[in-house]
């Protein structure tokens, strides 16, 4: 590609104004852009006639019969092209009003043929680039980048007072702000840090008006306190007295309130307790455990009955033979007349792999119907998967974790 679209016309940038008219397409008047010619050597630009023999088959100036493959190249046409004389692009600047390019007069004036103007302007010091401090900033010269970079108003500047890192125009309004400003008393005009105010009104300023500090009605400047005090000793005594009395007062009030909120949350926390517990239940040397019909787990107090879970390593009936079935039996049966419901878990724990960790949710309410012993999960798991493989199993201890709640106690009649 021997002229590269640029976004200024190349005819505006021939040096030699003249050379222009000899290469002009005989279609749109302008610089010849990839030249092709007809056999009889009429030049055109390639989109140009293209467009052209599209509408009519022959030559628009000797009118022979033409076609897109009898279009050829001049190559001598080419050389001359870019051995054209042309000013740099940054030689002209774009009015977006009169939408035209014209002449800079701050721009660069460098000339160059064409095929050697591609690497002039890839390093031209007056390309327009980006100030790196902000996109927001105007774009400058490459030759006045240094220089624009120390007085962006986006660069970045340390607080004279704190050494904080600021934009350069926020830097004044930090400074309304800075706790390590400088400033002075408007009372009595000491000076320190603007951090250092609040605490020097609150302790020391002599000139602030306080109130009196052993309670009496009173305001007085700083300053004038002593005097103040020895002028009002018995009633500052008084005030004191009563000071100290309601403080006491106040103190007792918020002791009995918190005695009295602890009591409530003690009293919540057993009740809870007498109706929620967890049950970890570890059976030692499975292998062996295993071969047994059934085994059951230590007893534990809820609701005033005594509970406990029993197993069965082949199942308890033939239609589970194989599996583990496990149950919660409650061996101490509700006082009569009350119906406890429940809600538990039953877990088995996968020492391996948490995801894996067998677990169901069940309900129910005791004494359960038609005499059923306990209620559980009849196939939790086959019994042949709980080996030291499957993460069932460690050191030969099988886990089941259980977590009961009564949910209700209701009265039947």
């Amino acid at each position: 590609m021997l002229i590269e679209d640029e976004p200024i016309p190349l005819e505006l940038r021939i040096v030699d104004e003249h050379k222009l008219q000899e290469l002009q397409c005989a279609i749109c008047l302008g610089l010849l852009s990839h030249p092709r010619q007809c056999k009889n050597g009429h030049l055109f630009c390639e989109t140009c006639v293209l467009r052209s023999i599209q509408r009519s088959p022959k030559c628009p100036s000797c009118r022979c019969p033409l076609s897109e493959n009898e279009l050829s190249r001049s190559l001598f046409v080419e050389k001359h092209i870019n051995t054209l004389n042309l000013y740099c692009k940054n030689h002209f600047k774009y009015q977006p009003n009169q939408k035209e390019w014209l002449l800079d007069a701050d721009g660069c004036n460098e000339v160059f043929i064409n095929e050697e103007m591609k690497k002039h302007e890839a390093a031209c010091p007056y390309n327009w680039v980006d100030c790196s401090w902000n996109k927001k900033c105007s774009r400058v010269r490459k030759k006045d980048l240094e220089a624009h970079l120390e007085q962006c108003e986006w660069r970045m500047v340390a607080c004279r007072h704190c050494g904080g890192q600021f934009c350069a125009r926020k830097l004044e309004e930090h400074f309304e702000t800075c706790s390590s400003v400088d400033v002075l008393c408007e009372l009595c005009g000491a000076g320190f840090k603007r951090m250092e105010m609040e605490s020097h009104l609150l302790k020391s300023c002599q000139e602030l008006l306080i109130h009196c500090p052993y309670g009496c009605k009173e305001k007085i400047i700083r300053k004038n306190l002593k005097q103040h005090l020895q002028g009002n000793i018995v009633e500052h005594f008084e005030s004191m007295r009563l000071l100290h009395q309601r403080q006491l007062q106040s103190l007792e009030i918020s002791y009995q309130n918190e005695l009295r909120i602890r009591d409530q949350e003690i009293q919540i926390l057993k009740r809870k307790s007498k109706n929620e517990t967890k049950v970890i239940w570890v059976i030692e040397g499975w292998r062996k455990t295993s071969q047994q019909h059934y085994v059951s787990s230590k007893r534990f107090e809820m609701a005033s009955c005594k509970w406990f879970f029993g197993l069965y390593p082949d199942g308890d009936v033939e239609e589970s033979k194989g599996h583990l079935s496990i149950f919660l039996f409650v061996e101490k049966q509700p006082p009569k007349g009350k119906l406890v419901s429940v809600r538990f878990s039953i877990t088995l724990v996968n020492f391996k792999d948490q995801n894996k960790i067998i677990k169901k949710e069940l309900k129910t309410s005791f004494p359960l119907k038609d005499n059923q012993p306990g209620w559980g999960d009849k196939k939790l798991i086959k019994t042949s998967l709980i080996t030291e493989e499957s993460g069932f199993l460690l050191n030969d201890e099988l886990r089941i974790e259980s977590e009961l709640l009564i949910k209700q106690i209701t009265h039947i009649i």
